[in-house]
């Protein structure tokens, strides 16, 4: 008889166990010879209390260090993919305003699934990890955003400018008028001797030859009257 137990005592040694449980932050590793044991768990996987195997953390979810039980959440303005250890801040020119966000991605793009939104016309948002609308910016005058970027605000054009804040398009020149460099918040009045008869001009027209421009912003040439002649171009008077 003492034979036979020392028989069930060492079978049950040599036979690996089918109960085994290790616990929250564990997962059981098994060998080939038939052995298990207990391995906690990496960064960026958990087990929980009835689970066997430490599994891997969903999208828009994280844990940081070894043995977790659970994983946490991303925060607002972040995002992470499977098995993460961190959160990653959203990329300029968007913003998530949820909790355990798992593909937050450019607002350029205008696809539902981003899981962000894009600023407001005529604002911008250049920062990463933005939560909410009001990380969005008017431009400045003498910039604008049409809403292709998102992230950053343009300057106008030459011949164009912005006066105010916040412009989703420059406004053209007015006739007479003129801007030479980009980002222009007023545009200047055509010199005597130019003159620009049409708008968003980024120079002015010399007066030809047979006419003058005596006054700033002028929107046409005065052609020379009877008795008078201009043999050069840009002049502001006719010559007797």
């Amino acid at each position: 008889m003492t034979l036979y137990l020392y028989l069930i005592f060492l079978l049950a040694l040599l036979t690996p166990s089918l109960s085994l449980d290790c616990g929250s932050g564990y997962g059981i590793e098994k060998h080939s010879d038939g052995t298990q044991y207990c391995l906690i768990c990496r960064e960026g996987t958990y087990s929980g209390s009835i689970d066997s195997f430490c599994h891997c953390c969903s999208s828009g979810r994280y844990s940081v260090g070894t043995g977790n039980s659970r994983c946490l959440l991303c925060n607002p303005g972040y995002y992470s993919v499977n098995c993460a250890t961190s959160c990653i801040p959203c990329p300029a020119n968007t913003y998530a305003s949820t909790t355990g966000t798992g593909s937050c991605r450019s607002c350029s793009s205008l696809k539902p699934a981003n899981n962000c939104e894009k600023c407001p016309p005529g604002t911008r948002n250049n920062k990463m990890g933005r939560t909410s609308e009001i990380a969005c910016t008017s431009c400045s005058v003498g910039y604008y955003d049409p809403n292709i970027t998102y992230n950053q605000c343009d300057p106008c054009r030459p011949g164009t400018y912005a006066d105010e804040e916040g412009m989703v398009d420059c406004y053209p020149c007015p006739a007479g008028t003129n801007s030479s460099h980009n980002g222009a918040i007023t545009c200047l009045p055509c010199s005597p001797g130019t003159y620009a008869s049409g708008t968003g001009r980024f120079s002015c027209f010399n007066c030809p030859v047979g006419s003058a421009c005596p006054d700033e912003g002028m929107t046409t040439h005065n052609r020379c009257q009877r008795g008078t002649y201009a043999a050069s171009i840009g002049q502001t008077e006719c010559d007797m």
